[in-house]
């Protein structure tokens, strides 16, 4: 896939593209699905990173992929303040277990990163679940 990747972003988003690396990309061979590891140096927004999914997903219109991105360069300091990863991890909780809306905490108060386990609060016993 060497550089491909990131010429199907530039050419919608030269900017995204240069904030982007390729981390790893691997097929599953029971599902077929590839799955497309990116890293940044920088959080990225909702949009950009639906934009960059969208791209690489058009690129393989027969295959189901799978577009997740890793922020290596943040782990320490995430650590040090789970806030300044709240906007991310929220949108990754939209995204990925849409039926935890009604229940997470969304103000991001009392939730605590230790030992690399994020801890949220929820609502009720129901949202724990």
């Amino acid at each position: 896939m060497s550089e491909l990747w990131k010429n199907l972003i530039a050419q919608e988003d030269p900017s995204l593209a240069d904030a982007l690396s390729l981390s790893r990309v691997s097929i599953s061979k029971k599902t077929g699905e590839m799955r497309v590891l990116l890293q940044a140096p920088r959080m990225l927004s909702d949009a950009q990173f639906k934009k960059a999914q969208r791209l690489i997903a058009a690129a393989f219109p027969l295959v189901p992929v799978r577009v997740e991105v890793e922020y290596p360069g943040l782990r320490d300091a995430v650590r040090e303040d789970v806030t300044l990863a709240c906007g991310l991890l929220k949108s990754m909780l939209r995204r990925e277990s849409p039926g935890c809306i009604p229940f997470i905490d969304w103000t991001g108060k009392g939730w605590t990163l230790e030992n690399d386990v994020l801890t949220l609060c929820v609502s009720s016993d129901e949202g724990a679940a």
